[in-house]
């Protein structure tokens, strides 16, 4: 614990340094699947599938399982991006409003001790 500090500055400290590594190494991964269009990479179901025939049972209805099924792939993947944004951006707000809340009690730690400083000089 820091001298003068009623909190423990130095493990808050850890912490946001902490968030602020897993934001350096998150970032990079969430780049990365951003500039991955799932829909440009998913046509390889609907070429294994092959162009369905008009009046076909069989075909036809693997072809449009394998639709249904790179569609639910992309909505899937959009939802996990968006929930991923959201992550890194409430690890952001953390180290944010951490680093605020650290910086707004150690000038108020530096008023109490000027002022208590005065005081004391006062006395002597």
């Amino acid at each position: 614990m820091s001298q003068g500090f009623a909190v423990d500055t130095d493990a808050v400290s850890r912490y946001i340094a902490k968030v602020e590594k897993a934001l350096v190494l998150l970032r990079p991964s969430y780049q990365a699947l951003v500039d991955h269009d799932p829909q440009k990479t998913a046509t390889w179901l609907e070429d294994l599938a092959g162009k369905p025939p008009e009046h076909s049972g069989g075909p036809q209805d693997f072809h449009r399982a394998c639709e249904a099924f790179v569609r639910e792939s992309v909505q899937l993947y959009f939802e996990l991006m968006e929930k991923f944004g959201y992550a890194l951006g409430n690890l952001e707000k953390i180290v944010s409003a951490g680093n605020q809340a650290m910086a707004a009690y150690r000038q108020r730690d530096q008023e109490a001790a000027e002022r208590l400083n005065k005081i004391l000089r006062k006395l002597d």
